[in-house]
């Protein structure tokens, strides 16, 4: 990733806030819950919104429709204007002065090109001192509202059988959806609350291999957070050793309705379960539709190839993988002029906050 340095006192400061609640810092950090971040939407809290507004890398303007020449706000909208870096979006509401960010951190650390290669912590904080270096913005400045996670995964099958072979999640039907940016994807949404994702991310950047990509969209991140007991900035969830990343992504692939590819089609009882129209007719009855969906994993266990659970292990290997960066503290200092604790780190100097989370 080409940075564009500022040459702020921190320019090679790791922005990764760990987890000191008890005030005692372990000499040594390892992470077990990271799983990628990929796309974010937050608000900017606490921060000099003027700051923003007169950076050199940022562009505000009114948007305007090109066709018309007409400025694309409409009526019962909230007058804003935008910028762009690379692949994030910055929307600053004039009336309440709030700045809203947006865009895909994994993306950003590619340049704005792709994520279809592995973000692990290290990159993580690569993206974070970016951030601080180009616009002044601290994981504690970023009240997340929306955010997804997931994984980029070989796997001994094609993908697109994969995708075919998963039905539905918590009785929701996973529909494909054709999007400008993303290609073609397959998705269950839960309205108001996640969308989970499953597509070929090798098809969708042409890289001659398949990749299969699972992912979790977390569209109300309160609601996760309430129920994770986090606070909704960054920093919170950094230091919380990110909780509940781990954990969803590997309880929802498991959640999943999936009829196992190597069944034997030629036994119609077997076969009747491949049929979405099948479950749709117990949907008035939980019991019998959970009695099914037992049978299905059993099945899938014992007559087909057990791909639900390889594929699970193969999910939870690459988050195993990636939480392997084992972080050493060298020493710390205090900056007496502000409530910054500064830790020197062999990635460089750790800017933690005493905020509670």
């Amino acid at each position: 990733m080409d940075r564009i340095k500022k040459g702020s006192d921190l320019a090679s400061a790791s922005l990764i806030d760990f987890n000191s609640r008890n005030k005692n810092i372990s000499t040594n950090q390892r992470y077990k819950n990271y799983v990628p971040l990929d796309y974010i939407k937050a608000e900017l809290i606490d921060f000099d919104t003027q700051q923003l507004l007169s950076n050199e890398f940022l562009n505000f303007s009114r948007p305007i429709n090109e066709d018309s020449g007409e400025i694309k706000n409409a009526k019962n909208r909230k007058p804003y204007r935008l910028a762009k870096f690379r692949n994030l979006i910055f929307k600053y509401y004039t009336d309440s002065s709030k700045v809203y960010l947006s865009g895909s951190i994994h993306v950003l650390y590619n340049d704005g090109k792709h994520n279809y290669n592995d973000f692990n912590i290290q990159m993580l904080d690569d993206v974070l001192r970016e951030l601080f270096d180009l616009f002044g913005i601290l994981p504690r400045h970023l009240k997340i509202t929306q955010l997804e996670w997931g994984v980029n995964i070989r796997i001994p099958y094609k993908v697109s059988t994969i995708i075919d072979h998963c039905l539905s999640h918590k009785w929701k039907r996973f529909v494909c959806v054709k999007d400008d940016k993303e290609g073609k994807y397959h998705q269950a949404e839960h309205k108001h609350n996640y969308i989970l994702k499953i597509y070929n991310k090798g098809l969708h950047y042409g890289l001659g291999y398949d990749l299969l990509r699972f992912e979790r969209k977390q569209m109300s991140w309160l609601k996760f957070a309430k129920k994770e007991r986090i606070g909704q900035t960054l920093d919170c969830l950094i230091k919380s050793d990110f909780k509940g990343l781990k954990r969803s992504l590997l309880s929802n692939w498991n959640e999943v309705l999936f009829y196992d590819p190597m069944i034997d089609t030629s036994n119609l009882k077997q076969l009747q379960y491949r049929d979405p129209l099948f479950w749709s007719d117990y949907s008035s009855s939980r019991q019998a539709r959970h009695k099914h969906y037992k049978l299905l994993k059993h099945i899938n266990k014992t007559i087909g190839g057990n791909v639900q659970d390889i594929i699970y292990n193969i999910i939870e290997n690459k988050i195993m993988e990636l939480n392997n960066e084992i972080l050493t503290f060298s020493d710390f200092s205090y900056n007496k002029n502000t409530s910054t604790r500064i830790i020197h780190l062999h990635w460089g100097i750790e800017q933690y906050l005493a905020k509670s989370c």
